[in-house]
């Protein structure tokens, strides 16, 4: 049984048909009793600015949030994420981006979860935008990164996809995504919280698709400055 957590985020493109995919990769495939919360940032009066898709298993949480940060964007994603784990009900929480897809083999790999295992996926990114899941399915992809078990905690952060996998206990024992008042890359700071806190982790070979886009996390970025900064915060001690 898993929830499966995202967000809406409106500073990149519109993202209405990649909410349309990510829905239907989940619900075509999955086979287990699950969820689909997905919270959608800076809601003007609770009003949606996304069609989000219309399905019992899909929750829909409108989140409001602005705080002051160097690059002025108008939200920070680790609260609307926060927000979505407080609500969830299931065993397993799959915190992710809504512009990723889920390949066939996910799905029976859920069968293997462990408690207190941090789970991260090799990410391969599609040759063009698809218009359907089923389409998506017919495209080419290639690998965006190489991932191993040795890989360093760095790679662990910036080289998987976006998805993060943890028993619902361990997400409210590292408190989530850190909720601090820069602008970090959140991913880097609960690798190494997670690791912290001495959970096992899983870099299992199952796909994670993802369509073209812009990469965000490149060498020297201020934001992968700052969150290398941020680790010696006491926010990343054991628990």
């Amino acid at each position: 049984m898993i929830t499966f957590v995202t967000v809406i985020k409106i500073i990149h493109h519109d993202f209405s048909l990649a909410l349309n995919l990510y829905v239907d990769s989940i619900v075509t495939q999955i086979t287990c009793d699950y969820e689909i919360i997905i919270v959608e940032d800076i809601c003007d009066k609770n009003t949606a600015r996304y069609q989000v898709p219309v399905h019992p298993c899909v929750r829909y949480i409108p989140y409001h949030a602005t705080y002051p940060n160097p690059y002025n964007y108008p939200l920070i994603e680790a609260y609307a994420k926060n927000v979505g784990i407080r609500a969830a009900k299931f065993p397993f929480i799959c915190v992710t981006n809504c512009d990723i897809l889920f390949s066939p083999e996910f799905f029976p790999f859920l069968t293997t979860l462990e408690p207190k295992t941090f789970y991260r996926f090799p990410q391969y990114e599609l040759v063009a935008i698809p218009t359907s899941f089923a389409e998506a399915l017919t495209l080419p992809t290639t690998p965006l990164n190489h991932l191993c078990s040795t890989s360093t905690l760095k790679d662990i952060a910036f080289k998987s996809g976006d998805i993060m996998l943890l028993d619902a206990d361990s997400w409210l024992k590292i408190k989530g995504f850190p909720e601090n008042t820069i602008w970090v890359h959140s991913d880097l700071i609960v690798c190494k919280v997670a690791q912290n806190n001495g959970f096992a982790l899983n870099i299992p070979s199952v796909r994670i698709f993802t369509s073209p886009h812009a990469r965000a996390a490149l060498p020297g970025a201020p934001a992968l400055e700052m969150s290398y900064a941020y680790l010696n915060a006491s926010a990343c001690n054991p628990r």
